[in-house]
């Protein structure tokens, strides 16, 4: 039943939704608009759920991470390669997506602000 969720939204209805979070800083944000994301902490590490809504395979898909990232490795549940680019004080990871997976860092790749 996936196929019939919406996918293709108004531009200017979602332009003013977003803009009452305008000056609040996400701790992760996404290249495509339909996945879906969250942090899970704990003190074995951190997981990035990422939930595909858009009903297509999303290839190089960013994410980017704004949080103090000390290691070089981070990997995906489910076996795909992954990439990582530093840019200032946030990291990219890029990917392929499929409908979901989880970014997973290990204590001494991850630590938040």
């Amino acid at each position: 039943m996936t196929h019939f969720l919406p996918t293709r939204f108004d531009p200017g209805a979602a332009a003013l939704i977003a803009s009452t979070a305008v000056d609040c800083s996400r701790p992760v944000d996404c290249s495509e608009p339909l996945v879906e994301t969250t942090v899970i902490e704990s003190k074995h590490g951190v997981v990035i759920p990422l939930v595909n809504w858009s009903g297509r395979r999303i290839e190089n898909l960013e994410v980017v991470v704004r949080a103090k990232a000390t290691g070089y490795s981070a990997s995906l549940a489910g076996g795909s390669p992954v990439t990582r680019k530093r840019q200032g004080n946030q990291v990219v990871y890029t990917m392929d997506l499929d409908v979901a997976d989880a970014l997973v860092f290990q204590n001494s790749d991850f630590l938040g602000e």
